[in-house]
């Protein structure tokens, strides 16, 4: 192993394809986007240098301004809600109860569906008419609560974050639970010699030694639920009247005609992206050494 190890040549060859790919389908298409930013231009005509012009309208883009509210909105779901629920689910399984492994397969089956089929399946849920949501609530004598959950102004963003949520939930539960097993069984043993509960086991035993599990999953909910586009796009479009529009949604709808503001919305997307990261960085410190 160490032979092949200190082959830099074979490391290299082995990396270069992985090292193309990522150059031209990640690091090109982003400082392209990084370079039209400062320009207006149709795809078509010839291009105008307006410097920071586009960042500035962006900013000022009251459409712009809903979508971002509107992933702040998922931020705040994803963080308070699918991450506390992931990690239940990661540490009753990680007690290995019975049939963990169907449940962790269960669990991860909408993970595995693509975007377009879990959008789709969940219209189907909230259709008026005979979606199994309004049809059950009809059967419970709730039929008051029955809505058109996709048209419907005040229960649109709601209707279409939960099926975000539910696809993440697998994810970030099979990531919590690798880090949950990965917990020395010495320590739990230790605890329990202590006379240490479940409770104060989970609280002050597994769960700050998955600190930096929880890290990473903190890190990239919050990116995801920024950089959401599919199921939205493909349950509501943005709409009705941009309620359920998010950063990439407008991004789509303004770069296939104005590439140089759409690049400027995407540009933006990327420095929140790194803001996200650095300030869970140095966030996440302060929170181990208080558990």
């Amino acid at each position: 192993m160490n032979k092949y190890l200190s082959n830099k040549k074979a490391i290299f060859l082995f990396m270069l394809p992985a090292a193309v790919l990522y150059l031209t389908l990640v690091i090109v298409p982003i400082f392209r986007s990084g370079f039209y930013s400062f320009f207006q231009w149709n795809t078509i005509g010839p291009r105008t240098f307006v410097g920071f012009q586009n960042f500035i309208d962006v900013l000022k883009d009251e459409k712009m301004i809903i979508s971002l509210k509107n992933s702040l909105f998922l931020m705040v779901m994803m963080v308070f809600v699918c991450l506390p629920v992931s990690l239940i689910f990661a540490l009753i399984l990680a007690k290995g109860i019975r049939g963990a492994k169907v449940f962790k397969v269960i669990f991860f089956i909408p993970v595995l569906m693509s975007s377009v089929t879990v959008a789709q399946l969940w219209a189907k849920i909230y259709s008026p008419e005979t979606g199994l949501l309004n049809v059950l609530l009809t059967r419970l004598g709730l039929e008051s609560l029955t809505h058109s959950w996709l048209q419907d102004k005040s229960v649109v963003l709601v209707a279409t974050i939960i099926p975000v949520i539910w696809k993440a939930i697998g994810w970030y539960m099979l990531l919590m639970y690798t880090g949950a097993k990965g917990v020395s069984q010495d320590v739990y043993e230790a605890a329990k010699i202590d006379g240490a509960n479940e409770f104060a086991v989970a609280t002050r035993i597994t769960i700050p030694l998955m600190s930096p599990t929880i890290k990473v999953c903190l890190t990239l909910a919050l990116m995801y639920a920024l950089k959401e586009f599919d199921i939205v796009y493909n349950l509501t479009k943005g709409g009705p009247i941009y309620r359920t529009s998010v950063p990439l949604i407008y991004m789509y709808e303004k770069i296939l005609s104005y590439y140089g503001y759409g690049s400027a919305i995407s540009v933006i997307i990327i420095i929140m992206c790194l803001i996200i990261s650095i300030a869970v960085r140095k966030f996440f410190p302060k929170i181990d050494t208080t558990l």
